[in-house]
């Protein structure tokens, strides 16, 4: 298939999206207790109450209810936190979804898994088919980013899922920083003698504790010059080079340059059309990384998340209310639809345009 036939079938396939939902991933938040303190987390922990977090009944019943009006088999359940592995009951409700039909995926710093490896088989033993592990650097590098020295156990879990788990998918999650730019390419080389064969890149937003770390945003050049690494290390591993291959995540639109070379498929935010989330009060949203003024769709503790699903996203299903500003008579608005909502404004205002900073970027040079 020819580039351009590519990019004009991914906007079909965003227009018949937004036409016809179809729920394939649920993001739910286990807690908001961390045990690290993260430059650049966009749900920080500081406001953490035990008492708002959702006990092992309810999520039970909520999830038993989903099993029943979806197909579970089709659905994956991601577990997220602050730091999932400190819920005591987490083995308990992995294997509980498991044993509804769901996939179960989860993104851990690897801190207890590392220190009591034991824990890994047992959540493998759950049903954990796929488990990410945040690595942001090779130690002093990782330790400065993350607040907290949990390097060794993070690697310490990443050979022991390699070495005894084959079937479970293990990949690594980075968050990009001006703290970690320049270890990337060390961090690379750590990957891949690990073992590890997907590393998946995030370039931190102004979110969270971001938003008020002026150096956890690259500038627009480092960022281009970084997709012009990556494009070449994925380029290279086509060519037979070792693995791992890295998949940027959904930081927007990186237009004709990088799309299709930087990952697996071309960039959309599917947040309410394929993908929804459940917060650890009972909130359900779209993605949480969403200021809650425009994620909050409902409460599972009062209403059947099937309803919600199928009755609200009313923001999410029609983007017209995007399509201002800088955006209005953009010539990618077919392939972007304005390009994550966790970087607009309850108002539809544009924070920050990916597809924008690379032009920026591109006329400086």
């Amino acid at each position: 298939m020819m580039f351009e036939e590519v990019f004009d079938l991914h906007a079909r396939n965003v227009e018949e999206t937004m036409r016809r939902p179809n729920l394939k991933y649920i993001t739910w938040q286990a807690t908001s207790k961390c045990n690290s303190s993260c430059r650049h987390c966009f749900l920080p922990s500081e406001k953490w109450i035990q008492q708002n977090e959702l006990a092992s009944p309810m999520i039970k019943k909520v999830f038993g209810e989903i099993s029943r009006d979806f197909d579970a088999s089709k659905i994956w359940i991601h577990i997220t936190g602050g730091e999932p592995t400190l819920r005591r009951d987490l083995l308990e409700i992995v294997r509980f979804f498991s044993n509804l039909g769901f996939n179960v995926s989860m993104t851990s710093n690897g801190l207890l898994m590392g220190r009591s490896l034991l824990m890994i088989d047992e959540l493998v033993r759950s049903g954990m088919k796929q488990i990410s592990i945040s690595l942001d650097g090779l130690r002093e590098c990782h330790g400065l980013q993350r607040g907290v020295d949990c390097f060794e156990e993070a690697v310490a879990t990443l050979k022991h899922v390699n070495q005894n788990h084959p079937k479970v998918a293990c990949f690594v999650n980075t968050t990009v920083t001006q703290y970690n730019y320049w270890n990337l390419p060390a961090l690379f080389k750590l990957l891949r003698d690990v073992g590890v064969k997907t590393w998946k890149m995030n370039i931190a937003k102004p979110l969270g504790r971001a938003a008020l770390d002026t150096k956890c945003s690259i500038t627009d050049k480092e960022f281009r010059d970084l997709l012009h690494w990556i494009k070449k290390q994925n380029l290279g591993q086509v060519n037979g080079a070792s693995e791992p291959k890295i998949e940027v995540l959904d930081i927007g639109w990186l237009g004709r340059e990088f799309e299709g070379m930087v990952r697996s498929s071309l960039y959309f935010c599917y947040a309410g059309l394929t993908r929804s989330c459940i917060l650890c009060d009972g909130t359900v949203g779209a993605c949480p990384e969403i200021p809650l003024e425009i994620n909050a769709q409902g409460n599972i503790c009062a209403e059947r998340f099937s309803l919600i699903w199928k009755q609200r996203y009313e923001k999410f299903r029609d983007r017209s209310w995007l399509r201002q500003g800088r955006c209005e008579r953009c010539s990618e608005w077919e392939y972007c639809r304005g390009g994550p909502i966790c970087l607009r404004n309850p108002k539809g205002d544009n924070v920050q345009c990916t597809y924008l900073r690379l032009q920026s970027a591109c006329r400086s040079i």
